[in-house]
């Protein structure tokens, strides 16, 4: 009797255990799912960001921004376009 009392807590503990597998599971699909749609949004990029054209009048430059706010995504990217050497 007092090892069937001893064995239900260690069978729990590694029952409980067992089950992070799951949530491990899930946060590598989230991340995978996560690089693949950068990958997806880098591959849309227009050729010029890559390719700056080029001219004897003027300075092109390209450059990327991310915020949580499309405009402050924009101002991000123009700021670092123009300081960019």
């Amino acid at each position: 009797m007092k090892k069937t009392l001893l064995l239900i807590p260690v069978v729990a503990m590694l029952a409980a255990c067992g089950t992070t597998d799951v949530y491990q599971r899930r946060a590598d699909n989230e991340r995978q799912y996560q690089e693949e749609a950068i990958d997806r949004a880098l591959k849309k990029r227009p050729e010029w960001m890559t390719k700056l054209p080029v001219s004897n009048s003027a300075i092109f430059a390209a450059a990327e921004g991310s915020a949580d706010i499309f405009f402050m995504a924009i101002h991000m990217a123009r700021a670092i376009a123009l300081t960019d050497p």
